[in-house]
């Protein structure tokens, strides 16, 4: 039967769902709505923070930090929160002598160091872009950088991931879309979230007309069109040390302005044909435009990239036919591809289904080892792209190492 009132009926459906999606909201971030961080374990913290737990258990007891583990089932010991890791890490890095172990505690750029801005995109959706980024980002935050992802996806994932329901609670000029439009300014739609040092611009689906608006706007001013992003991020980057941009699936004139923003870029990509042969469009289209550029006045600033990584995602080493390809590629692109993969893992699907990442996730007993056995998997692809930030900054040495997830069951999670 055909739709008597097609625009009608679809604005129903989009209402229903923006009806459903605020009752999983209220229920899965009970009982006040609102997307809030757990408390981490003293093993947890003294992990991410890189100090021994008799350390840290120290600074707490001079500090008053810390609650103690009332938690059903647990084997007692401190809590901390992210805002007192935040606070223990400065005071360990305090305690430390000036050098190589202070700036691992204290990991944030310095003078002379650039702002590192980092897109994750590529042409196809569903590669993993949204959890590229939103993990990357949480984990800067816990190793102690200051952190701004900018969501410049209409579909508004890494919004949702941290806890804002994009269609009631983000209003158009709030989004970059308003930034090109003159409402706002960046530094104006800048919020900060439930992670310490880690801030969100959302998105919601007003970024689909940005690239209209950036088009309609080139007859009005003389202002570059592919550089809106670029002058906007002028006017708060400098409050951080890595933004991260989580493109839209496409290559049009927004996506094109998050390329010519970007100090690096990070493309997830899965191991199939179909994927493979994107990417190469993706790359093939990329060079086409900024090839062209230049006859539109791209100015003195130029193309400033520090890095291009490839990044396998949903990676299953017991597959031989993506194992074939993951090797393939590192030996025809070595410097290109990020030698450490995104595995497929059940745990992520666990932590998905609660509206989580893996790094907000707390599992039951019953599936600890599994989840620690995917956060060490993620540890060690997040550990790789903060190396590729070092390399950038021109850093000798590497980023603190983490100790095995798998400490964090030794003893048990909660000591």
């Amino acid at each position: 039967m055909a739709l008597k009132n097609p625009a009608q009926d679809l604005q129903e459906l989009a209402d229903a769902v923006g009806d459903l999606q605020k009752n999983i909201l209220e229920v899965v971030y009970e009982p006040d709505a609102r997307k809030t961080l757990r408390s981490f374990s003293l093993r947890e913290a003294a992990r991410w923070i890189g100090v021994s737990v008799p350390t840290l258990r120290a600074l707490c007891a001079e500090h008053g930090l810390g609650a103690e583990n009332g938690r059903s089932g647990s084997r007692g010991g401190l809590l901390l929160t992210a805002e007192e890791m935040a606070t223990l890490r400065k005071q360990a890095a305090a305690a430390a002598a000036a050098g190589g172990r202070k700036r691992r505690l204290l990991p944030g750029r310095v003078e002379g160091e650039t702002v590192q801005v980092v897109a994750s995109m590529i042409f196809k959706g569903g590669t993993g872009k949204t959890t590229l980024a939103v993990h990357f980002a949480q984990y800067l935050a816990l190793r102690g950088y200051r952190v701004l992802v900018l969501d410049l996806d209409p579909q508004a994932s890494a919004t949702t991931l941290f806890g804002l329901n994009p269609a009631a609670e983000v209003e158009d000029d709030a989004t970059f879309y308003g930034v090109v439009g003159g409402q706002r300014t960046m530094a104006e739609i800048v919020r900060p979230t439930y992670w310490p040092g880690l801030d969100l611009v959302p998105a919601n689906l007003a970024l689909a007309l940005t690239d209209f608006e950036i088009a309609g706007r080139a007859k009005l001013e003389p202002r570059p069109i592919h550089l809106y992003l670029r002058d906007a991020l002028r006017d708060v980057k400098e409050n951080y040390d890595v933004v991260l941009l989580d493109c839209r699936p496409d290559l049009g004139m927004t996506t094109l302005n998050a390329l010519l923003a970007a100090t690096g870029i990070f493309v997830p990509v899965t191991m199939s044909q179909l994927d493979i042969a994107s990417m190469g469009e993706f790359f093939r289209f990329s060079s086409f435009l900024l090839e062209q550029l230049p006859q539109f006045g791209l100015g003195e600033e130029g193309i400033g990239l520090d890095f291009v990584k490839l990044v396998i995602n949903r990676f299953d080493p017991t597959q031989a036919a993506q194992a074939q390809c993951h090797h393939w590629l590192l030996a025809r692109m070595p410097d290109w591809v990020l030698r450490t993969p995104m595995l497929q893992t059940a745990a992520l699907g666990h932590a998905n289904a609660q509206w989580q990442t893996l790094y907000e996730y707390e599992p039951d007993e019953g599936r600890r080892r599994a989840y620690n056995r995917a956060l060490e998997a993620f540890d060690r692809l997040c550990f790789d792209l903060e190396s590729t930030l070092w390399q950038a900054w021109g850093r000798k040495g590497s980023p603190h190492a983490l100790p095995s997830a798998s400490t964090l069951t030794r003893g048990g999670a909660h000591d």
